[in-house]
Parts: C-alpha cells; sequence; structure tokens
C-alpha cells in the first residue's frame, strides 16, 4: 500500500497516489456572456452548444445537441475541442460525458482536461462523484455548485499504463452492462406508454355530453393561516407532489404565523390538486383520507368535484393527455410557464352517468394496478443494474479490478 499523504482516509494500493483534480486536471466554467442568453442571433448556425440536458442525456460521447451556435454566438463563447470532459455544475449538478465533437458551451457546465494521466481514466472516476457533488452544491431556486469546490475533490491516481488497463476493463464490463440498462428504461416507458394507452382506450371516444371542468367541479375556498398564527397547518406545496405515481409524497406540519405567503388554498378528501405552474410536468394528485383539509399552494387549482362527476374519474381524467393537449397552446411565460385557474376550468372532457364513470373507473384501477406492479419490478430490476455499475467503478478506484 501507498503511505497516505493526503486528508482521504482510503489507503491505496503501491504506486497509486491522491492528486486534488485540480492538481492534475484543466478545470474551468464555460461561456456564454452575451445577455439575454436567448437572444435569437446568437443561435442557429455550424457551432454545437452543449447544455446541461444533452450531457445528462449522453451515452459517455456527447455526439448530439438540441442547439447550435452562430459566429455571434461563438464571439461570445468559446470553443473547447473534442476529448474534454463537460460536467454539469447547475440545474442536474453532477452530470459527466465527454465530447465527441468540438463545441461551446455555457457557464452550468465545466470543462475539464486531465494534465496528467487518462482523460477516459478521470471521466470514469468523475461519474462516481454524483451525490458528493449535490451535497457541496448551493442550495438556491436552483443549485449551483462553486468551481472552488469541485478542483479540491480528492483522485485516487494509479500510474498511466495501470489508468490505461482499468479503462479498458470498465469499457468491456459497461457495453453489456449500459445495453441491459437502456434495454430495461425503455421497457419501463413501454409500460408507461401502455397506460396512456389504455386510459385513452376508456375516455377518449365516450358518446356522452362534454362538459367544462367548470362546470362540474366547486371553486376551492381559501384562507389565511396567519388570521390564527399559533395553529398547526397541514401545508402541500408542488415539490410535494410525485408526479410519476400522481400522489401526495410528503405534507408540512407548521404554524400558521410560519406559513408561506401563498399558502391559501384549501383542499379536502377527493380534491384534485393540478399544478398550474409548469403544468407540463403533470404535478397532479388525488388528496386521500390521510391529508384531509390541507393549506395548498396557490400554485394549484384545486378540483372539487359536484355530485355529477366521481371524483376518480375526474382524477383520471386531469391526468390524461386529453387535458395536456387542451392546456399546451394556453401556457404562457418561459422562465416560469403557467396557466391559469381559468385556463384549466375551460377544459372539456366527457361526461358519462354515473354508473358508466364508475365502470371505467373499476376497469381503470385494475389494469392500473396490474401495469404499475410490472413499472415496480422493471424499477427494481434497473436499480439493481445501476448499483451493479456503481460496485465495479468503486472497485475500479480501489484498485480491485
Amino acid at each position: 500500500m501507498t503511505k497516505n499523504t493526503s486528508n482521504n482516509t482510503k489507503e491505496l494500493p503501491n504506486g497509486w497516489e491522491w492528486k486534488k483534480l485540480g492538481e492534475v486536471a484543466e478545470v474551468k466554467r464555460g461561456k456564454s456572456k452575451h445577455r439575454p442568453r436567448n437572444d435569437k442571433s446568437l443561435f442557429g448556425g455550424k457551432f454545437p452548444f452543449i447544455q446541461t440536458g444533452d450531457v445528462r442525456n449522453a451515452h459517455k460521447y456527447i455526439t448530439e445537441f438540441t442547439e447550435s451556435y452562430s459566429e455571434k454566438g461563438l464571439e461570445q463563447s468559446k470553443l473547447w475541442s473534442k476529448g474534454t470532459i463537460c460536467l454539469t455544475i447547475a440545474a442536474n449538478i453532477g452530470d459527466v460525458a465527454i465530447l465527441g465533437v468540438d463545441a461551446c458551451f455555457p457557464d452550468s457546465v465545466v470543462g475539464i482536461l486531465s494534465k496528467k494521466g487518462n482523460n477516459e481514466f478521470m471521466y470514469y472516476f468523475l461519474t462516481t462523484l454524483k451525490e458528493k457533488l449535490e451535497s457541496k452544491a448551493t442550495k438556491s431556486a436552483q443549485m449551483n455548485l462553486n468551481v472552488e469546490k469541485l478542483v479540491d475533490f480528492e483522485i485516487p491516481l494509479p500510474p498511466l499504463k495501470e489508468q490505461e488497463r482499468i479503462v479498458q476493463k470498465l469499457d468491456t464490463a459497461f457495453q453489456s452492462l449500459d445495453e441491459a440498462i437502456t434495454l430495461q428504461k425503455e421497457n419501463i416507458a413501454h409500460t408507461q406508454e401502455l397506460k396512456k394507452a389504455v386510459l385513452v382506450e376508456q375516455i377518449a371516444n365516450l358518446d356522452c355530453e362534454m362538459k367544462k371542468l367548470g362546470e362540474v367541479v366547486n371553486i376551492s375556498k381559501t384562507k389565511n393561516p396567519e388570521s390564527k398564527p399559533d395553529d398547526f397547518i397541514n401545508y402541500l406545496d408542488i415539490s410535494s407532489i410525485d408526479n410519476k405515481l400522481f400522489k401526495v409524497s410528503e405534507t408540512k406540519l407548521m404554524l400558521g404565523k410560519d406559513a408561506p405567503s401563498r399558502a391559501r388554498k384549501l383542499a379536502k378528501k377527493g380534491d384534485i390538486v393540478f399544478a398550474t405552474t409548469r403544468p407540463s410536468l403533470k404535478n397532479i394528485a388525488i388528496i386521500e383520507a390521510e391529508y384531509d383539509n390541507l393549506i395548498c399552494s396557490t400554485g394549484f387549482c384545486i378540483l372539487s368535484p359536484k355530485s355529477i362527476i366521481d371524483s376518480k374519474y375526474l382524477y383520471y381524467h386531469a391526468t390524461s393527455d386529453f387535458i395536456q393537449e387542451q392546456i399546451s397552446p394556453l401556457i404562457r411565460g418561459t422562465q416560469y410557464p403557467a396557466i391559469s385557474d381559468k385556463d384549466l376550468l375551460s377544459c372539456k372532457i366527457p361526461l358519462p352517468p354515473l354508473p358508466e364513470q364508475e365502470r371505467i373507473i373499476a376497469y381503470l384501477d385494475t389494469s392500473f394496478a396490474k401495469l404499475d406492479a410490472l413499472i415496480m419490478e422493471q424499477e427494481e430490476r434497473l436499480a439493481q443494474l445501476i448499483e451493479l455499475k456503481k460496485s465495479v467503478l468503486q472497485e475500479a478506484f480501489e484498485g480491485k479490478l
């Protein structure tokens, strides 16, 4: 074992040493100096412009991108060479990929080039740091990571030939493993699409009267928690919605005097909460008995069903693409896209008699229970594959591969 002279307590194999990232690599933020950033004259040219989402979606190498810079765009940025490692330090922090083409990127991405060793060895190690990087990030409306914190991260560095051997081993191991992970993600996506198809089959072609949501729901009541500052309230904000399962994941218990100014809308058991900020994210849920009598953010429209519509039937419609297609043209704003309550309440849904609504609910409940169980199994398999990949990486950087 090599004697450990760093702050890291882990011992390394002979010939390995701990080095700070800033000692062994050039680490610089991307550039996008022009304001506003979305100036149309900056885009549409021949220079690839890589954004955080492009890094996240890449499989090791970035060869696809959503935007490109013009000559004017290039002038206020920098063209990084093919082979540069890209690491995201804002929004989706800690995603890593290697440029497969010469490209520009903004200051939400850091460019890293190894000065001492194999660049792909550096890439593989950086993929292990996501959770640590997220923990170091500044928590705000959008998480950000300071480059000064990044350069202090320590890397276990073996001799160059050993780096090359490890990279070759990882490339071989991950070729089949990554294929299995991709296949599992596709299986999950397919099952989720099947759920949508089942929903459409049941509600899209009903031969009945169409009604606006505003005609089948009651206007939600409001309450100012500050009127009783020492009473506890159960508060629901948009971040507390699981938009994959369309359920409330948690609520926040607080005193009325501590409630945010947006805590105003009341919701009871059976109501549907529909986020009108970034509505395409589908932060929608039905209020179950355990969450009865919530005070919700004004970022929700509360759909409280009248007697002519079953709460569960309304819920299934609210989560459908049938509603999304109607609200999509009504969304306003770029930084904070949103619709109004009035926009949502203007959407139309088919309203069959209650017995037919109950039949549709029973069919969807049964079908979705089976499909949700399948998705859970698929997600467990995916999690196992991801954990296997992590364990292989851990062994590699402990000198055990």
